[in-house]
């Protein structure tokens, strides 16, 4: 494959990611709205889940956005009664009240539900696949 050939493929290959992405994203997003919530604010109450007493400046470097961000979105969920943040030196830790406990424990298989269903087209082996080639790409960027 000539070197402008795969230049080619790989912006075409980025664009189908970007749209597949958005495709998923958006039909998450209406699921998710339907309870309240924002893919954002599921994920932060997921990740808190599974880590409890998480400090909010981790949780900022695990989802990758500012911690101008997540303070906004940890007060959103703080106001809303389903996070917790308690002063911890310089930090704060966040810990999932019990509504936020039950709204996680009740969301949570309704949304690998809804994931299996976005990855349905694909066989187990594709899948795996699939993984592995990201993983490559993840960790071998520019």
């Amino acid at each position: 494959m000539r070197h402008s050939d795969r230049e080619q493929l790989s912006v075409e290959l980025f664009g189908q990611l970007v749209r597949a992405v958005h495709v998923i994203s958006q039909s998450g997003a209406r699921e998710l709205r339907s309870e309240g919530l924002t893919p954002a604010q599921y994920k932060t109450l997921a990740m808190v889940a599974a880590r409890p007493e998480m400090q909010q400046s981790d949780l900022s470097d695990a989802l990758g956005v500012t911690k101008g961000n997540i303070s906004m979105l940890v007060a959103r969920l703080e106001a809303d009664g389903l996070l917790s943040r308690t002063p911890s030196g310089a930090a704060y830790l966040l810990r999932l009240t019990p509504d936020g406990r039950d709204l996680v424990k009740r969301l949570r298989p309704q949304h690998a539900r809804f994931m299996a269903a976005c990855f349905s087209p694909l066989t187990e082996g594709e899948l795996e696949t699939l993984r592995g080639l990201l993983s490559r790409l993840e960790a071998d960027r520019p």
